[in-house]
């Protein structure tokens, strides 16, 4: 059998709102809105660049079980061009597009499978050089019937087991035994706990290849040459927020022999988020501020090989402007920075859009001098050194405020709080208080 790749992606959440984006702007959410759409444009031309053997996506390739007719076509016309190049796919539903939540009103290339509510495997053909009509996979999956899936649906596999390897024809003794599942495995804490199972549980299967989905992050939890099945997470194809930072894609797997050889990543991002610090120590002037912000957008998208950036920023250090950006507060300084990172990126023929910029900044004193010093203002900085690095002081802040500001939609929010944003609100207090105290003996405005 010769060598041959194939395309595993998953959660594509075509059609996602981006809601938070359409109140800053509409050109922003419009632009992020299109870049799932763009991503599978992109992995169509991935398959039939690579002459992939078949694509397999392993579920939520739509947002929402009330996807409308938008992403649903688009769906339609990427696989029924991938079905002309007679590239066949094979599209498991998640957690977000449980199969019966939404009717498709097309009709479908036989070359596209979408797969059940139990396991059920498919045999993928290729032509060989000499013409015959060989084997060369079998490709299992799952779907969710429903949105809130907690069992094991791994061992649907186990239930529902591969058929002997001889019955997908002649030379089946070396096809490739793909899985597809959207599932949890080892319970990763970012994301829902549905179809639970464990590396264990995948590897007790007769299995090459588990073409996972759910978890966003690209993740390769059986790397090839363990001699257990490989079993990998994609990623999501676009980012969809600033915490989907850095490059988002599918995987090309190689198969050599009837065996996985390498599995590569392949970016399919049209709009890269990113989110870094830039430190103000140094800077004089706003001006000096946007030039230092344009510099790094411009390496950021050199890096990334893209011409659209999301970007959050957080100022951070000590120096001149800090008392300059506390004046201008958050919503001036974000639309004067916005605006101006724009028409720099425009001029470069990009686009760059701050999603958010913060203000971590402080006063330029020697606090190191000052806490020597003696008085109340040691005191204060040797209180913000002991709740900053104490998650149980912290707390106790915390419980405290809740305490003072009775009111539900109050106590929402204060427990909502991560201990690092704990952090930076003590350290935003801690500058706040310098600047009142030292106001008028040089230290905050030097």
């Amino acid at each position: 059998m010769n060598d041959f790749c194939f395309v595993h992606a998953a959660d594509l959440h075509l059609g996602s709102p981006f809601a938070g984006l359409i109140a800053q702007s509409d050109e922003a959410a419009s632009v992020v809105a299109s870049a799932p759409a763009q991503a599978l444009d992109a992995l169509v031309r991935l398959c039939q660049d690579r002459s992939a053997a078949f694509l397999v996506l392993a579920g939520d390739v739509f947002d929402s079980p009330s996807v409308g007719i938008r992403p649903q076509y688009q769906l339609y016309s990427a696989l029924s061009s991938l079905a002309d190049m007679g590239i066949p796919s094979f599209v498991a539903c998640g957690n977000h597009d449980p199969m019966g939540s939404w009717r498709s009103p097309f009709n479908w290339s036989d070359a596209v499978h979408f797969f059940g509510p139990e396991v059920e495997w498919v045999p993928v053909h290729r032509r060989a050089p000499q013409g015959d009509v060989e084997p060369i996979a079998l490709v299992g999956g799952i779907s969710y019937p429903r949105a809130e899936v907690f069992d094991n649906l791994a061992l649907g596999f186990a239930r529902n087991a591969t058929p002997p390897r001889a019955a997908a024809g002649s030379g089946a003794g070396t096809c490739l035994r793909v899985g597809v599942l959207h599932c949890n495995v080892g319970g990763v804490a970012e994301h829902d706990n549905y179809a639970p199972c464990t590396i264990d549980d995948l590897c007790a299967l007769d299995l090459d290849y588990w073409a996972l989905g759910h978890v966003h992050q690209h993740r390769v939890l059986i790397p090839p040459g363990e001699g257990r099945p490989v079993a990998v997470y994609p990623g999501c194809t676009q980012g969809r927020n600033p915490r989907e930072t850095g490059p988002r894609g599918c995987c090309v797997v190689h198969v050599s022999q009837g065996r996985v050889a390498h599995v590569e990543f392949v970016p399919l991002d049209t709009v890269r988020w990113t989110a870094f610090d830039l430190d103000i120590t140094d800077l004089a002037g706003m001006d000096q501020l946007l030039d230092t912000l344009t510099q790094r957008c411009a390496v950021e998208a050199a890096e990334a090989s893209r011409d659209a950036l999301a970007v959050r920023v957080r100022l951070v250090g000590r120096g001149a402007l800090h008392r300059e950006l506390a004046r201008m507060g958050p919503v001036e300084l974000g639309t004067w920075l916005r605006d101006g990172l724009q028409d720099e990126a425009q001029a470069r023929g990009q686009w760059w859009w701050l999603e958010s910029v913060k203000a971590a900044t402080r006063p330029p004193i020697d606090t190191a001098a000052l806490a020597q010093s003696g008085g109340l203002v040691a005191e204060l900085l040797a209180e913000a050194d002991r709740l900053a690095a104490d998650d149980g002081s912290l707390a106790e802040l915390a419980s405290c405020l809740q305490q003072e500001f009775n009111h539900p939609r109050v106590r929402a929010v204060l427990e909502s709080i991560s201990p690092g944003d704990w952090r930076d609100l003590v350290g935003e207090a801690e500058a706040l208080a310098l600047d009142l105290l030292l106001d008028g003996e040089g230290g905050a405005g030097a």
